[in-house]
């Protein structure tokens, strides 16, 4: 299997939690198709301050939409794009995106100070026979460009690309003038990396940093680990962490490559070539046979003698009545060589073919050879027919396939501009129209395997930008074991130290600090169903209902008296115990610290919440209560208020909790890896995914700084 060499881009983009006005950034990556991959990739960050964001959107918007037109445009009015200088190609489009956005400024549609717009924008282009990639780039104010480039002495060198270029007089005289003056030209080499990042990735992770993580792990691994540096860092910044990392990559080329490279293009440009060779190998059989049949025919009119004679005694006179008169011929030795008769007599068609077939078991003269070369002639006339219509259907699926990729792969770019443009509905209708159109695609063979699988990785890419997922690698604090056999583990809650609850009702405390694992309590109440706790108090509520505080270590039973309800959801809140059934939410004042009151009625305003099948209850001086069904309602001293979850989240929800210290509510779906954060007003924050888990969450509780999970016996720390 011959090896394929293409460009291979990682990003890595985590948007800072304290949100800024006047502050946007943004990257673009372009993945060409077609005439235009002879372009190669288009990117870039823009990153813009000291703007109102509105402002500052429209100004992206203007600069990648200007030029991916301008560039990508070139390419495909080229008669021949593969002789383009790409260079001249992009400054050209550049020189557009200049023009355009200095009108617009002019006219007053736009309100930009040139020197708060940061900037970086590139074409990659991958050379096969060189293995090395060409890089063209203009850059202006902070963002920072690094290679990695691999010495003779088989380590890595950091460049800072920009500060070894120094500009020309002309260049600083023209970046007064300009927003997009002058580009820069290189190569990648094969084993080097590039990348180019914002200021604040670069400052909290140097060069030096990444090409250490960079060059003694996997790339994709590499990327994992960053991404999960920066989400651990407590940095309070407004700034948004961005970085495209580009190299050359070497990869075993499968039937089909990938849809951004040449595999579906291939396809779809081999329809001529496929009918050529079908048509023309059928001309062949054709002819072939007809041959094996011609020296059929001439063994049989030597052995007989007959067809000779009869040739021989007749006044052939020019090619037009010999060949009128070899069919006549043919019949007539056919018939003479079944019957034995010199004349044919034409009885009914029963008698005759009854007659006919007689003769032919008992004459003498009929050989194993005309039997072979009947049959086989019959055979071949059959095969022809259905390999004839065989090819046809062949033809006809292959034009329906090639449509059917080519509407995805529409799809898929539509969804890509409607999220650059910020229009994530659109994006996700298309996203989701795609992957309908994907899961009807065939794949009986290897080819149609890869296409199908290359397809849904970029589907899933862009929907987990939608969906704002981030890999996340969370840190172990303990394994706990017994007698070295695992022991499952079902809850975890917080107060001073960490609880955990196994599935035989042992209770551990754990020290998030020191990692350390005290001393196991035995529960010998009936199962623990839930943990719950404030600040004063942490009580175990059990399988029926009572509820067990730990007291100095000690397990003491609460008084309760549930008055007749069969509670779904149970919480404390500020000393009070809230209860909620199918119908309605209670409260149950605390006394003593040991014993609650009556019940009260809590809800005063149920409004459109339905509080059926309730499973989860968290408090910060609002209550958010979710229901398995995949719902969450939010109330405020007993009524309804309005939250509009997002539209990520997840079907059926496991657990929700939030705390009055953080800003966000995270849920815990079921029989997931990953947790969902909103911000207390439904919009979706972020999805971390803990993909590098062996096992779904089990239970996850937090502080104000982390976020801990249980998973099999485990217990994991990520930054909250």
């Amino acid at each position: 299997m011959e090896n394929n060499f293409d460009i291979r881009i990682e990003e890595i983009f985590i948007p800072a939690k304290n949100d800024h006005d006047s502050y946007l950034c943004e990257d673009f990556i372009f993945y060409p198709e077609g005439k235009e991959k002879h372009g190669g990739y288009l990117m870039g960050l823009i990153e813009i301050r000291a703007t109102n964001k509105e402002e500052s959107q429209k100004i992206t918007r203007l600069i990648i939409n200007t030029l991916k037109e301008n560039y990508y445009n070139q390419i495909n009015a080229s008669p021949d794009s593969q002789k383009l200088n790409l260079e001249t190609v992009f400054e050209y489009a550049l020189q557009k995106t200049n023009s355009s956005l200095l009108e617009m400024i002019q006219i007053g549609q736009i309100n930009l100070t040139l020197e708060n717009l940061n900037y970086l924008v590139a074409v990659a282009k991958p050379n096969q026979s060189t293995k090395n990639i060409e890089f063209f780039f203009a850059q202006q104010g902070l963002i920072s460009v690094y290679l990695l480039h691999k010495t003779k002495q088989n380590n890595y060198k950091v460049i800072n690309i920009v500060d070894n270029t120094p500009a020309t007089k002309e260049e600083k005289l023209a970046k007064n003038l300009k927003i997009f003056s002058s580009t820069l030209t290189g190569q990648i080499f094969h084993h080097d990396i590039l990348y180019f990042c914002s200021e604040i990735f670069a400052n909290y992770l140097p060069a030096s940093k990444i090409n250490k993580i960079l060059t003694t792990n996997k790339f994709q691994t590499s990327i994992d680990y960053l991404k999960t540096l920066i989400n651990n860092d407590k940095n309070n910044s407004y700034l948004t962490n961005c970085a495209i990392f580009i190299k050359m990559e070497e990869e075993k080329q499968p039937l089909v490559e990938q849809i951004s490279h040449q595999s579906i293009d291939k396809l779809i440009n081999t329809t001529e070539n496929t009918e050529k060779y079908l048509t023309s190998s059928l001309s062949l059989n054709i002819r072939e046979k007809i041959r094996n049949f011609s020296s059929i025919f001439k063994k049989m009119k030597k052995q007989s003698g007959q067809l000779k004679g009869l040739i021989a005694n007749r006044n052939h006179n020019g090619l037009v009545k010999k060949i009128i008169k070899l069919p006549i011929l043919l019949l007539r030795y056919i018939f003479q060589l079944f019957t034995g008769k010199r004349k044919i007599n034409w009885q009914k068609p029963k008698t005759f073919l009854k007659n006919f077939f007689s003769k032919i078991k008992t004459n003498k003269r009929f050989s194993q050879k005309v039997i072979i070369g009947f049959t086989l002639t019959i055979v071949f006339f059959i095969g022809t027919i259905l390999w004839t219509n065989h090819h046809k259907k062949t033809l006809a699926f292959e034009s329906t396939y090639r449509e059917q990729i080519q509407q995805i792969k529409d799809l898929i770019n539509r969804a890509q501009v409607s999220l650059i443009t910020r229009n994530e509905n659109d994006s996700l209708k298309f996203i989701g129209e795609a992957d309908l159109l994907i899961a009807k695609l065939p794949i009986k063979t290897d080819s149609q395997q890869a296409n199908q699988s290359e397809l849904q990785k970029q589907k899933q890419t862009l929907l987990d930008k939608l969906q704002k997922i981030e890999k996340v690698i969370p840190e172990l604090i303990a394994e706990i074991q017994k007698d070295q056999n695992k022991i499952i583990l079902q809850k975890i809650g917080l107060n001073n130290n960490l609880l955990i609850v196994s599935d035989e009702q042992n209770i551990f405390l754990a020290n998030p600090q020191t990692k350390k694992i005290n001393d196991q309590t035995i529960f010998s109440e009936s199962k623990i169903q839930n943990i719950i706790f404030d600040d004063k108090n942490l009580i175990f509520e059990t399988e029926n209902k009572k509820l067990v505080k730990l007291d100095n270590g000690l397990l003491k039973e609460l008084k309760i008296d549930w008055q007749g309800i069969t509670p779904l959801t149970i919480n404390v809140y500020n000393g009070n115990i809230y209860a909620a059934d199918d119908s309605s939410l209670y409260k149950y004042s605390g006394i003593d610290g040991n014993s609650f009151g009556s019940k009260t009625k809590w809800l005063k305003d149920l409004g459109s919440a339905n509080l059926n099948a309730n499973n989860s209850m968290t408090f910060d001086g609002n209550l958010f209560i979710s229901a398995n069904n995949g719902q969450i309602f939010k109330f405020f001293t007993g009524k309804n208020q309005n939250f509009n979850a997002s539209q990520s989240l997840p079907k059926e929800i496991k657990k929700i909790q939030t705390i009055g210290d953080v800003d966000y509510l995270y849920i815990l779906p079921q029989n997931s890896q990953k947790i969902v954060i909103l911000t207390k007003l439904g919009e979706l924050v972020s999805q971390y995914d803990f993909a590098s888990l062996n096992a779904p969450i089990i239970d996850f509780c937090v502080d104000k700084d982390n976020l801990y999970l249980i998973s099999e016996n485990k217990i994991y720390k990520s930054k909250n």
